[in-house]
């Protein structure tokens, strides 16, 4: 079923109440509940609950002579990101703490917005290349229902924290959009500077930048149009890379000096990066054994001293979320129980990779935007730290592989995989502290990642489906050649049909 391709502005005409009606719900909530919270009363600290004012206050920092990597907002939260993104934003220090949180909301409110189109315009592109029997059209709207569940709170939490986790998902579906519908070597590297750039404000987006990456190697190495392939593999590396030279040393440097940003760039990557395998050794993250961080690592380990204390007579297990001695230890603090969790971190990341491999060999579009996605979600399972509002990445890990397994002729799975994670992220919100302290989210999402993972390994493993994949590819090819030119044709039929899947 070809689709004509998505017009933001037409949508917004076609839905402008609903739109309107958005609009004026953000303007009321703001004003009402997100503005308040990043007000400054010295006598009610904890009023302040916005975690804008950190990135301005290190902004600020940068350029009056205090270490940026010290100084704290009102609430003693430190900066913990490289120097660019407050560097950007320090000019909003010299306004109000609330005024400061109100140009942050709208701007977040606008790539919010941004977020859908990029989904839109990918998910258009997506199902132009692709031949979905009516029943199973039909699907594709419930699809995107349960993807806007999943992600809908953690959206919500990050607008109302003044967080930066709606940014970095606009850049990565806008860097994914970028790579997915190009056709020239200036248009791949365009999307990895993109990439860079959301990159350099946290370093998880490397892994499905680096899961793309690899899936073009691999067909460079398997696939029949190998050249086409290694330059599209070539391209993204290369603005990667030259991104993260400019936005992590050049464009900082130009503005602080050489020697003052590399000084920052090692006082952050002593510590922040090198924590990564224990951050419980200095709580470089504030706290992150709360029960709001629903990492694979804090997960198994709040769950690990609930079962103690609930089942086996351990020690309570929620002294940690109440001010306590610095050497209280807990069942799950023991080095064999942290080997154990860094062992299966690294399982998971394995796991990743051995789909990449073989999503690769299939070689359709739909699968590269699949990857992407499931590698997204992979951050949250192998980084330490995974706060509720970074399960927005659920986005696009719901839609793309959903969409790959209605194509796989799996329509049932493909529901139940896309529901399966709004059903965790609400009962994780609704729930809180009790589904915390059991680490619900971050396991349910580990089992969701993992049981993923083989339902695809298994789905690209029989013939028949990979048989299916070939039939669905071939009869848009000569659709969509017949409207472009002879070059952009072949490049759209050798992007496709890259690789034998018999």
């Amino acid at each position: 079923m070809a689709t004509a391709d998505y017009s933001p502005v037409t949508d917004a005409a076609r839905h402008r109440w609903l739109c309107l009606g958005l609009l004026t719900a953000f303007t009321v909530w703001g004003a009402l509940d997100v503005l308040p919270r990043g007000g400054i009363n010295l006598q009610r600290i904890h009023e302040h609950r916005t975690d804008f004012t950190v990135y301005t206050e290190a902004g600020a920092a940068f350029f009056d002579g205090r270490d940026p990597y010290q100084v704290t907002n009102p609430r003693g939260w430190r900066y913990l990101y490289p120097p660019l993104f407050a560097i950007v934003v320090s000019p909003l220090h010299a306004l109000p703490s609330t005024g400061q949180v109100c140009i942050w909301f709208v701007l977040s409110v606008a790539m919010a917005f941004g977020c859908y189109v990029e989904m839109r315009r990918s998910v258009s592109l997506l199902n132009r290349h692709s031949l979905f029997g009516e029943d199973h059209a039909r699907l594709l709207p419930w699809i995107g229902i349960a993807a806007l569940l999943a992600v809908m709170l953690p959206t919500l939490n990050c607008l109302q924290r003044g967080q930066v986790e709606v940014l970095k998902l606009y850049l990565l579906l806008l860097g994914l959009r970028l790579a997915l519908g190009g056709t020239r070597v200036r248009q791949w590297c365009l999307a990895g500077i993109v990439f860079a750039l959301a990159s350099i404000l946290k370093l998880t987006p490397l892994l499905p930048v680096g899961c793309l990456i690899l899936y073009d190697g691999v067909l460079g190495l398997t696939g029949r149009s190998r050249r086409l392939a290694w330059q599209r593999a070539a391209s993204l590396s290369a603005g990667v890379g030259a991104g993260l030279l400019v936005f992590a040393l050049l464009l900082p440097a130009s503005i602080l000096g050489w020697n003052a940003n590399l000084r920052h760039l090692g006082t952050w990557f002593s510590g922040v990066v090198t924590k990564v395998i224990d951050v419980r050794t200095t709580d470089f993250g504030e706290d992150v054994r709360t029960v709001r961080n629903q990492s694979l690592d804090n997960a198994a380990y709040r769950f690990g001293n609930w079962i103690t204390a609930e089942f086996a007579g351990g020690p309570d297990d929620t002294g940690i979320d109440r001010p306590h001695l610095a050497t209280l230890k807990l069942p799950m603090d023991t080095p064999l129980a942290g080997e154990l969790i860094v062992i299966g971190r690294i399982a998971s990341l394995a796991l990743l990779l051995v789909f990449v491999f073989r999503a690769a060999r299939i070689g359709q579009p739909i699968g590269r935007a699949a990857a992407f996605g499931l590698a997204c979600v992979a951050t949250l399972v192998v980084c330490p730290v995974a706060r509720g509002c970074y399960f927005a990445l659920f986005l696009p890990a719901v839609v793309f592989i959903s969409m790959w397994l209605v194509q796989l002729r799996r329509p049932r799975t493909a529901c139940l995989l896309a529901v399966v994670p709004a059903v965790f992220v609400w009962l994780h919100y609704l729930l809180l502290p009790a589904s915390g302290r059991i680490g619900l989210l971050g396991l349910g999402t580990t089992a969701w990642f993992l049981a993923t993972c083989v339902v695809l390994n298994k789905a690209l493993s029989i013939r028949r489906n990979a048989a299916a994949v070939e039939h669905l590819s071939r009869p848009w090819i000569l659709q969509e050649s017949a409207t472009l030119s002879p070059r952009a044709a072949s490049s759209l039929a050798c992007t496709t049909l890259e690789s034998p899947v018999s």
